[in-house]
């Protein structure tokens, strides 16, 4: 009977072919399960290093969206994002970030496709951020889709208010007063908007959210420098806010406008001049 193999010290060449045969898918067997392990192996330490890598990036977005640095972050997120399963929660939150920074750079229709996903992949009625996301999108899609009207974002708002409320989400409350203070916004009604800007940064200040802390107080700013306060006063009122929110950092001077209502024209063009020599010099 012929042999599996030529003859050798260390063969199989003793064993007839039958054998042999078996032998050969025995080790092919093993050989599989090895390669199998292998892949496994090496696959579980790509995706932890993808999720390191993923942290990092997002880290790093934070701290881009902390110092307003849009561009930065929509960079370093969508980076964040594209290294995430699908079924990581974390990837969810980044969607809404994303979408925010997209909106702040004018990218409304990416910025509306961020958060579309990041409603799609929810899980359920009352998923927390989905219901961000909601009102983030219908806040976005009011800018660039005529179909929205003011009577759909107050529903969206509604709707999830008391979801919010009862979970004691300051987040979402914070993101449902931003959305009514657009409405308002919408409606020129200056003091409901500056009313809805104060319960977002007491919502924002809760979870230490300075992001939307600094947004919110731009609202209240811009509010009572429309709004019917008189100028004196609002000059006050707006300065207090600016130290809170921004410190000495002289980018924000919408008191500005009130200045000049007064006849203060030479402070006026000092605090603009100021305003803009900084956000030049910071590349804004």
């Amino acid at each position: 009977m012929p042999s599996c193999m030529p003859a050798s010290p260390t063969g199989w060449s003793w064993l007839p072919a039958s054998a042999c045969r078996s032998t050969r898918r025995s080790s092919a067997t093993t050989w599989s399960r090895r390669i199998a392990i292998a892949a496994r192996v090496r696959d579980e330490r790509s995706a932890g290093l993808a999720r390191r890598a993923a942290a990092l990036l997002d880290d790093a977005g934070q701290r881009a969206l902390q110092r307003s640095d849009d561009s930065a972050a929509v960079n370093l997120l969508s980076r964040s994002i594209a290294l995430l399963a699908p079924t990581e929660p974390r990837r969810r939150e980044l969607l809404i970030d994303l979408g925010d920074a997209l909106w702040e750079t004018g990218r409304l229709a990416e910025a509306d496709e961020a958060l579309a996903e990041a409603i799609a992949s929810g899980g359920g009625a009352a998923d927390l951020v989905s219901g961000r996301a909601e009102l983030h999108r219908v806040a976005v899609r009011s800018f660039n889709d005529p179909s929205v009207n003011i009577t759909e974002q107050l529903a969206v708002a509604d709707r999830w208010e008391p979801i919010f409320t009862a979970v004691g989400d300051h987040r979402g409350l914070a993101t449902v007063a931003m959305a009514r203070g657009d409405v308002h916004l919408l409606q020129c009604h200056w003091q409901d908007r500056a009313r809805a800007s104060t319960r977002a940064v007491e919502h924002a200040s809760a979870v230490g959210d300075e992001r939307t802390v600094r947004t919110a107080t731009q609202m209240q700013m811009n509010a009572i420098r429309l709004g019917p306060t008189p100028a004196t006063l609002g000059i006050e009122q707006i300065r207090v806010l600016r130290e809170a929110a921004f410190g000495d950092r002289p980018s924000h001077h919408p008191e500005a406008q009130l200045l000049a209502m007064l006849g203060r024209f030479d402070e006026a063009r000092d605090a603009i001049d100021a305003a803009r020599a900084w956000l030049r010099s910071s590349g804004s």
